[in-house]
């Protein structure tokens, strides 16, 4: 089974290849904004990734003090404990 942060990563990457394939067809009409859309969505998605894959790492107690006070910073604590640091 795929972990969340995979899944997103994959959807991520299958957004950013249908914006392009929606911008290169010329007679798609609203091609900019369904790009800019879909675009928008596949870095959504990637920075969600992101996110959980430092989660985990905080959890698993390799991040750095930096890192951990940037995820307490700005993630709810419920997502964080327990944040170790190194």
């Amino acid at each position: 089974m795929k972990s969340r942060a995979r899944q997103m990563l994959e959807k991520s990457i299958n957004a950013i290849i249908a914006a392009i394939e929606v911008y290169n067809k010329p007679s798609f009409a609203y091609r900019e904004e369904s790009f800019s859309i879909l675009d928008t969505n596949a870095w959504e998605l990637l920075l969600k990734a992101r996110i959980l894959v430092q989660i985990q790492a905080s959890i698993n107690g390799s991040l750095s003090s930096r890192q951990a006070n940037l995820l307490r910073r700005y993630l709810p604590q419920s997502q964080l404990d327990p944040v170790k640091t190194e």
